[in-house]
């Protein structure tokens, strides 16, 4: 067949996308309509669609996983895909387990079929009409778990936050006191908590502000993040939020410390002016 003269559209793009997403048809392009049809005697002038295996619908969840920043949620999607027996079905209910995580992987999953799409239609039309389309919707660029929330705590939250505060004592952000930040005294300073879009809490910071020398100086005692979520970039809004809260409440310096797995907070603090004053050595006997 020669090629044919497709202007190609969203509406389009849409249709050959389910089409090779449908397992149970072999479904063919109308190029005169841009409508699809089943397969008959009658499809000479139709465009068979590009077929889509279980093959292709492996890579795609192996591509989505790689693309997950180094997280449990990581380990146990690449866990699955490596262990040879119900892959789809254990993939989907892992899935399920986090919205956030499967709105990500239905955007991961609808881009790269588009671009298998115009790919295929791009071989096919001669006159493909990329232009038409306009850029990428924003949702299809970079892969982000933006639409986690930043806001201040409600009374449901505190006994997690109180939990999560002894937990934090052990391992981030603790002051040589044992049992200084652990619950006890939350009420001062300020907090903030992170949601995830399932309504979930899943992390918190706390600053608190002092007099040193006739100067308001901010600490940022805590910060703490479930595991499941570790490497997302939550710690840094979380700690970003309330260095903002104390600069717009006329603080003159602010300080934190960071835990020995702290990288990628240390270098959120280098990259906002934060500079190295000490490093604390500790020996367990």
């Amino acid at each position: 067949m020669s090629k044919a003269h497709l202007d190609v559209t969203e509406e389009i793009l849409e249709r050959v996308v389910y089409g090779m997403e449908n397992q149970k048809d072999r479904l063919f392009l109308d190029p005169s309509d841009g409508l699809l049809h089943p397969e008959s005697g009658n499809n000479d002038h139709f465009i068979p669609l590009p077929s889509w295996t279980p093959a292709d619908g492996y890579r795609l969840m192996d591509g989505f996983a790689g693309s997950l920043p180094d997280t449990v949620f990581q380990k146990r999607l690449l866990d699955i895909l490596h262990s040879g027996s119900g892959v789809f079905r254990k993939f989907k209910d892992v899935l399920k387990e986090r919205p956030e995580l499967e709105r990500l992987w239905r955007r991961y999953k609808k881009r790269e079929m588009r671009k298998t799409a115009l790919s295929w239609l791009s071989r096919w039309s001669d006159a493909l009409a990329l232009e038409s389309l306009g850029p990428e919707p924003d949702e299809w660029n970079d892969l982000s778990t933006a639409e986690f929330l930043v806001r201040n705590p409600v009374k449901e939250d505190w006994p997690r936050i109180r939990r999560w505060s002894q937990v934090a004592e052990s391992e981030a952000f603790q002051e040589s006191n044992p049992g200084e930040f652990s619950g006890a005294g939350m009420d001062d300073g300020e907090v903030v908590v992170a949601e995830s879009p399932s309504g979930e809490i899943v992390g918190f910071s706390r600053l608190v502000i002092e007099l040193v020398s006739g100067q308001r100086e901010g600490r940022l005692v805590q910060v703490y993040v479930e595991q499941d979520f570790k490497g997302l970039g939550i710690s840094e809004m979380l700690a970003g939020t309330l260095l903002k809260r104390a600069e717009d409440k006329g603080v003159k310096s602010l300080s934190a410390r960071t835990e020995p797995s702290g990288r990628l907070l240390e270098n959120f603090f280098e990259n906002t002016g934060f500079s190295p004053v000490i490093t604390w050595w500790r020996k367990t006997l």
